[in-house]
């Protein structure tokens, strides 16, 4: 092979911002302000850096169009919720992210009937342990997670279970009230 010739393919980016940069500036986009920031609190700050390269890696494969959120975002929760571990990971991301009182973005419905059969948004929330300060309820509760997300597999993949989307205290409490304004309202008869 001659000097002149020979052609090495560049490596990936290591870092996640970065290879979704290149990825843009590939399909000849500009993101705003405004949508750098929402891919940073809806992808970056939630799924690990590697599985983003990788989705993008894929989407510039099988797309001829830029990467919108929501098809990333769908990817990486079908990549990553192939194992109880990497299910965990994702829930733990996404309630650091929004707590008990808001309503959690998962398309994965294998997660939403994981966290509905361990009590609910909130209930997982409250009950979920930080592993750095406390492994041993963190270990436990990896387990009972383990048992939930195979139990949500087999609604979801093989009964077909249609899970609903999970709500958080704002979102119960708005349909709390929206019930009491819908009861019939008695009012005292008059006496004659």
């Amino acid at each position: 092979m001659e000097a002149g010739n020979s052609f090495e393919a560049p490596n990936l980016p290591t870092n996640a911002e970065e290879m979704w940069a290149h990825t843009m500036g590939y399909y000849k986009q500009m993101p705003s302000d405004m949508e750098t920031l929402l891919w940073k609190v809806k992808i970056f700050d939630v799924f690990p850096p590697k599985a983003i390269i990788n989705a993008l890696s894929f989407h510039i494969d099988t797309s001829a169009f830029a990467p919108k959120i929501s098809d990333i975002k769908k990817q990486l929760e079908r990549e990553n919720v192939q194992s109880s571990a990497a299910g965990l990971l994702v829930v733990q991301n996404v309630v650091k992210r929004f707590g008990a009182y808001n309503s959690p973005e998962m398309t994965s419905p294998v997660l939403r009937a994981a966290i509905e059969l361990l009590g609910g948004w909130v209930t997982v929330c409250a009950e979920l342990p930080d592993a750095s300060t406390s492994p041993f309820e963190f270990e436990r509760y990896q387990k009972r997670f383990a048992t939930a997300f195979e139990r949500a597999q087999q609604d979801v993949n093989v009964h077909g279970a249609k899970p609903k989307q999970l709500l958080g205290l704002a979102a119960k409490d708005a349909d709390r009230k929206a019930e009491i304004k819908q009861l019939p309202h008695s009012t005292p008869q008059q006496e004659m």
